[in-house]
């Protein structure tokens, strides 16, 4: 019995050290597609608001990336450096909007990623690599912050 505990308790904790390099790849791509987006926010937001949130989401991100990257590096997990085709998409459908409109697009795409990223981190808490888990610990705050500021938009 004590074998079978024993077992399954590695397959548990091989299974979640195999999602760490995926969700480390997703995690430093969504920080190049929210720092872009960003950045389009504050370069073409409507209100003062959005462009202050797009702002920070820039910031925010960028600096999340950096320690993704530290992660990632002491690992050799090799990161997107890229935009995946569906965030560019994203990021090519809001830069052609204004005004309103694009301020109502941006406001519902930041409601959705967050509550997505969310989801995700959370599902992190107890990732086998402690430092992963951390990361994702600290991070969720910042997300959840995100999530309220979007909202309010």
């Amino acid at each position: 019995m004590k074998h079978l505990v024993f077992a399954a308790a590695l397959l548990v904790a091989s299974a979640a050290m195999a999602e760490e390099p995926a969700f480390l790849a997703k995690a430093a791509q969504d920080d190049l597609a929210e720092a872009a987006i960003g950045r389009l926010a504050e370069a073409q937001g409507l209100t003062h608001r959005v462009r202050d949130f797009g702002r920070k989401m820039a910031t925010d991100h960028e600096a999340h990336r950096d320690r993704v990257d530290a992660l990632a590096e002491a690992r050799r997990i090799k990161l997107p450096q890229s935009l995946s085709p569906d965030q560019r998409a994203v990021y090519d459908r809001l830069s052609l909007m204004q005004g309103a409109a694009f301020d109502e697009a941006f406001k519902a795409r930041m409601i959705a990623d967050r509550s997505k990223d969310i989801a995700q981190y959370e599902a992190q808490l107890g990732a086998g690599d402690t430092e992963v888990a951390a990361l994702a610990r600290e991070t969720l705050p910042l997300l959840q912050r995100q999530l309220a500021a979007a909202g309010k938009l």
